[in-house]
């Protein structure tokens, strides 16, 4: 089963000490193909989970709980330190196509929201 999923990103930079204001605004992305569900609730063990690749998504967001303590990161390849996430904040990751699992690694165990697009 497969559902309709709009996801928009804009970012603005305003404020002293900037040498320019910056807006950008993407297009809106439609994935007709995206998975059905609307957010999932993952537990992530202490260490690196795989997260397997729902047919269709384009995209994956990651939402750690506000209060989390924990440190998230997506590993690097080759045994690179990778991208730490911020805790308490979404991430949003474009997938390339045909990925099958996305990993993420978390120094202790902690419940978080995945929004696949």
């Amino acid at each position: 089963m497969s559902t309709t999923i709009k996801t928009q990103i804009s970012m603005k930079s305003s404020g002293e000490g900037l040498q320019a204001e910056s807006e950008w605004k993407s297009t809106l992305v439609t994935n007709t193909l995206g998975p059905a569900g609307g957010p999932v609730r993952a537990l992530l063990a202490t260490g690196v989970n795989t997260l397997t690749v729902p047919t269709g998504a384009r995209s994956i967001s990651i939402q750690p709980p506000e209060a989390s303590t924990a440190r998230f990161n997506l590993p690097g390849v080759s045994g690179g330190t990778g991208m730490i996430l911020r805790t308490g904040d979404a991430s949003l990751h474009p997938l390339p196509t045909g990925t099958s699992s996305v990993l993420v690694a978390s120094d202790s165990q902690e419940l978080v929201f995945l929004h696949w697009g």
